[in-house]
């Protein structure tokens, strides 16, 4: 009888302690992001870019070469296509200031974009990138993504595709 007795202030503690709330940051982080939205400023950029996408899966990694040795390497933005579509593309990498590390929404002024103008076809196995990009050319705080643009024989953009945006590589 004892024990029972022991047992339920025992429990309580236990009921008591498991009740948590969210704190005022959650609650604000639950509130200000939406994937739905997130998705809708990739689908349709307000920049006036074509929405005809060129691929149908498209993911990116960022590389650091350093063939000077440390303090002297260039970043490497790499397009991940699935599947293999015919025609002429051209990459480019768009670099979007942060002004809160922690804060992945935080954008700051306009995104910054660099390209080599490097035309690739058969980019199934040719992998298009955009190469030679300083990091001191970066900010400090950023999110990054890979463009994909068809381009015609006269030029002319045909399509476009962007990944998700990234976190900026810990190089």
């Amino acid at each position: 009888m004892k024990k029972l007795l022991l047992f339920v202030p025992f429990l309580s503690l236990f009921v008591a302690c498991s009740a948590d709330t969210d704190t005022e940051e959650l609650a604000n982080y639950k509130t200000s992001y939406s994937p739905a939205r997130e998705m809708l400023v990739s689908e349709f950029p307000s920049d006036g870019a074509l929405n005809t996408s060129c691929v149908k899966k498209l993911s990116a990694a960022a590389s650091l070469k350093t063939t000077n040795g440390p303090g002297t390497g260039t970043l490497t933005f790499t397009a991940q296509v699935t599947n293999s579509p015919s025609g002429n593309y051209k990459a480019r990498v768009e670099i979007q200031q942060l002004s809160d590390c922690d804060d992945f929404n935080s954008t700051t002024g306009n995104a910054v974009a660099f390209t080599n103008d490097v035309i690739y076809s058969n980019i199934g196995t040719n992998a298009p990138q955009v190469t030679g990009v300083s990091p001191s050319a970066t900010f400090a705080c950023y999110k990054w993504r890979l463009v994909i643009e068809g381009v015609s024989n006269s030029g002319s953009v045909t399509c476009n595709s962007k990944t998700a945006w990234y976190d900026a590589p810990l190089f």
